[in-house]
């Protein structure tokens, strides 16, 4: 049997009411590995062109200021 509108909804609030574990966040050493693989990439190199992230930020937003709620 398919979840109602109403069960969703439902559940929604119940996982909204519960409280949220708040605190500094543990980051792992293979996820701070994988932070200083990134940034040792050429491309975010000191002086490299990164024009490419303003567009795709521009694009974003324009995306985002034409999405209308469906439904």
């Amino acid at each position: 049997m398919e979840p109602t509108r109403d069960d969703v909804l439902r559940l929604l609030g119940e996982y909204a009411s519960q409280p949220k574990p708040s605190g500094p966040v543990t980051l792992s050493d293979p996820y701070l590995k994988a932070v200083e693989s990134w940034e040792s990439l050429p491309k975010n190199a000191e002086r490299t062109d990164k024009g490419w992230v303003l567009r795709a930020d521009r694009s974003w937003r324009r995306s985002i200021a034409r999405a209308r709620l469906v439904g």
